[in-house]
């Protein structure tokens, strides 16, 4: 399958239209009534994970923790063993990755009911949800007893839908962004740029292949900035990682959470304070200005996008499951070689 043949692709662009976040459940035999009538986004993601810890576990578990401490918290506790607070970090899990399994059922399933409240969609995007055989869960929350918990759920209740869990799932979006840089020889800096944290790194290239890849230390991202405070953070950081690179002539690849239709982000949510109504359309230009790069050594991808380059093969669909809920799909082009299982982390 082309990027041609997946109906949600306007030429190369993945469309905004295939937003999960927003899907609504109304109607899938066997679903529990608890989700009926809510989107994916209440179910699935950091706020759900976060109301769900405070409404199941003691008060004591969870105190003097943001929001973004939460969710490791959670998976540290379900991993304890017996303890009190075990049981409850695992009732949440359970809950969680119960809603994971029947997000994909509806899916592929596709129910009258679903279909309605879904206008946006049409026959051929329903359709091709059905052709979708192996999904990979990828981002910062399927890390650690969460993402097995899922991974189980999804295999128990969709039968016949195969489901990879890879070692590393925080970095697929880091690494699919920087395999999308043909280049024979040099380093990548690499920046995730999610909800709550930027994930970032260095990828290393040698004979076309990214043999090795060594993170840097996460960035908090600033909690409701202004444009102005945004734009300043998003270019400072890219500048620092830059210049972690020993590599002066590094290339530079970003993952981003906000979808790019064209030649620059949406304006919607957090990522959409970098769009410019005035100056330069592109953001890969303004990315060059502010770096002092040419726009052909920039790639810049929407977060699950870039996750699922880090795979090839029709059929697959690759969920980045973190503050939202992204999806991609391999896509062809020209790229470095990148193996997982002999990739080097530094």
């Amino acid at each position: 399958m082309t990027q041609g043949d997946n109906p949600f692709y306007l030429g190369t662009s993945l469309q905004p239209f295939i937003s999960i976040n927003t899907l609504q459940f109304l109607d899938s035999p066997g679903m529990p009534e608890r989700l009926k009538g809510r989107t994916a986004s209440q179910l699935l993601g950091t706020q759900p994970l976060v109301d769900g810890a405070r409404a199941r576990m003691d008060p004591e578990y969870l105190r003097g923790l943001g929001e973004s401490d939460i969710c490791p918290r959670v998976n540290q506790l379900a991993g304890d063993g017996e303890g009190k607070g075990a049981k409850q970090a695992q009732a949440v899990i359970a809950e969680i990755a119960e809603n994971s399994a029947w997000l994909f059922e509806a899916l592929r399933r596709g129910d009258e009911g679903n279909r309605e409240v879904r206008k946006s969609w049409g026959a051929e995007h329903w359709n091709f949800w059905k052709s979708i055989d192996r999904i990979v869960l990828a981002g910062g929350l399927v890390s650690g007893i969460l993402g097995q918990a899922i991974a189980e759920a999804v295999r128990n209740l969709c039968r016949g839908l195969e489901v990879l869990l890879p070692a590393q799932p925080v970095l697929l979006p880091s690494l699919g962004a920087a395999s999308c840089q043909a280049i024979a020889e040099g380093e990548i800096a690499v920046l995730d740029f999610g909800g709550s944290f930027v994930k970032r790194g260095i990828a290393f290239v040698k004979d076309s292949r990214i043999h090795a890849y060594k993170p840097l230390p996460s960035l908090r991202v600033p909690q409701n900035p202004s444009a102005a405070q945004l734009k300043g953070f998003f270019y400072a950081s890219l500048r620092e990682c830059l210049g972690s690179c020993a590599d002066k002539e590094a290339r530079l690849s970003i993952s981003i959470a906000n979808y790019l239709p064209g030649a620059d982000v949406m304006d919607r949510g957090l990522y959409g304070l970098l769009k410019e109504d005035g100056g330069k359309p592109s953001l890969a230009e303004r990315v060059a200005d502010a770096c002092n790069l040419a726009v052909d050594d920039i790639r810049i991808l929407h977060d699950g996008s870039a996750a699922a380059q880090c795979f090839s093969g029709t059929g697959t669909a690759v969920f980045t499951i973190g503050s939202f809920i992204g999806v991609g799909f391999p896509e062809e082009g020209p790229r470095c070689a990148l193996d997982l299982e002999s990739l080097k982390i530094l």
